[in-house]
């Protein structure tokens, strides 16, 4: 009896370690993805450094999302090249 005990707790155990195993695996695969697909017609968006890396990136996502976009940046030269891209 103590013995059928200990194998079901040991089974329900590693059922739970299983399961947030998986549930850490499918945050770290996802993680920085967004899947949100609000549309921001109407709003305006300020991106600072928005030639690029992680502020061009949102920069465009911004704008595909139908958003006003005001890029700012260091380098006027970048400002108007990426400006014209979109």
């Amino acid at each position: 009896m103590l013995l059928s005990l200990l194998f079901w707790a040991l089974v329900v155990l590693s059922s739970v370690a299983a399961l947030l195993a998986a549930a850490w695996l499918l945050k770290e695969l996802t993680m920085g993805l967004c899947f949100c697909r609000r549309t921001l017609k109407g709003k305006t968006v300020l991106v600072t450094g928005g030639t690029a890396g992680v502020g061009y990136e949102a920069a465009l996502e911004f704008a595909r999302r139908g958003a006003s976009v005001v890029i700012t940046g260091r380098n006027m030269t970048k400002v108007l090249t990426h400006a014209s891209m979109s």
